[in-house]
């Protein structure tokens, strides 16, 4: 933890597990494409369906599964697709041409969406195992400053996450 003890400062990141600091909630996400993708190469009737489609994935997000609720546990449906990238920008842009299929966190689309520009798939069953954390370093008494900042992330997740 170097640099954090060093200099006291705090680093917010995504996490799979809750490993850190501070859990600062959960980031929803959605899997979309444009209606131009859907009537051109059909609209997914169920998760596994993905599999013959152009699935556009999260350079960073590990195994290429995107997770769905099942009924006894999650459903991890494996996709391929013709392109990853990092950048949720540059993939919502490429499902946007009508290239593929997306799942980003729904604030970075939440405006597509609402134009009707992209379109929700499995909006009930889609999971999202992503979280949002905090890293510090473990000093008694935290500042009042991180713990005033840490209490506005926390509360502004929440309220995001109520929309």
């Amino acid at each position: 933890m170097g640099r954090v003890e060093e200099r006291g400062s705090l680093s917010v990141a995504g996490a799979n597990r809750i490993n850190s600091t501070a859990y600062l909630g959960a980031i929803r996400h959605v899997v979309c494409g444009s209606p131009g993708y859907f009537r051109k190469f059909g609209r997914p009737k169920t998760p596994q369906d993905l599999r013959t489609h152009n699935c556009l994935t999260d350079l960073y997000s590990g195994p290429k599964s995107w997770p769905f609720r099942n009924s006894s546990r999650p459903l991890l449906v494996e996709v391929k697709g013709s392109l990853s990238s990092n950048s949720n920008a540059v993939l919502i842009q490429m499902a946007l041409n009508d290239c593929g299929i997306i799942r980003v966190p729904l604030h970075a689309v939440k405006t597509e969406i609402a134009n009707k520009i992209l379109d929700v798939i499995f909006k009930n069953i889609s999971l999202s195992l992503e979280r949002m954390c905090a890293y510090y370093a473990k000093v008694k008494p935290l500042p009042a400053k991180t713990a005033d900042f840490i209490d506005f992330l926390e509360t502004s997740l929440r309220r995001r996450a109520g929309e």
